[in-house]
């Protein structure tokens, strides 16, 4: 779920450019956000390991900058970076694929780096100031329909500092939270966290 931006100047709220229905979106930038503090009423105060996914919405276009001109709508999630049977995250990735993974085996063995490229169908909806994703579809790569957007991932296996340049600033900042931040960018020391990797959410 993405809330929508207050309108401040020039900022459009999402439910103004993204309508209801089902959109063409390809799988554009995932990111591991590595470990990072969450405050939850159900589930309590603690470290889990997350998983950000960007879709491209290549036919919806709207100017962001003047500068620019139109350009490719995107939309994104933040996820428990989890494959377990109850996890979110897994039941996205499902999904897009088209077909429920063999056992909790093949499915904690999937390399989530293989949807960058993948296409699928986001049936969205409004709710207030809100967009939601209420169901995804796994979809053919229409030859016809051009991504316009570079497409990237960053994971603390292979941290490569140019395309951490490269992910919008925001992006950057949360992942400087984490721990393993300066573990891998500095070489140094990672504090010990815990990691409740079975949050099915």
């Amino acid at each position: 779920m993405a809330k929508a931006p207050k309108t401040s100047g020039t900022t459009t709220p999402k439910t103004e450019y993204i309508p209801e229905g089902k959109h063409y979106a390809v799988v554009s930038m995932i990111a591991d956000l590595w470990t990072q503090f969450v405050q939850s009423k159900e589930y309590g105060d603690r470290n889990v390991r997350q998983l950000y996914v960007m879709r491209e919405l290549p036919e919806i276009k709207h100017v962001f900058s003047e500068d620019k001109g139109k350009q490719s709508v995107v939309f994104g999630n933040t996820y428990t970076f989890s494959m377990w049977k109850k996890a979110k995250l897994r039941s996205v990735v499902e999904n897009i694929l088209g077909k429920p993974f063999k056992d909790d085996d093949v499915a904690e063995d999937y390399d989530v780096a293989d949807l960058i490229g993948r296409s699928c169908k986001l049936n969205m909806v409004h709710n207030g100031d809100y967009v939601n994703i209420f169901s995804i579809i796994d979809c053919e790569a229409d030859p016809k329909i051009k991504p316009e957007l570079e497409q990237k991932s960053v994971f603390l296996d292979d941290f490569d500092s140019n395309t951490f340049g490269t992910l919008p600033n925001w992006l950057q900042d949360k992942i400087r939270l984490s721990p393993e931040y300066n573990a891998v960018a500095w070489n140094k020391p990672t504090e010990t966290t815990s990691s409740d990797e079975f949050t099915p959410f």
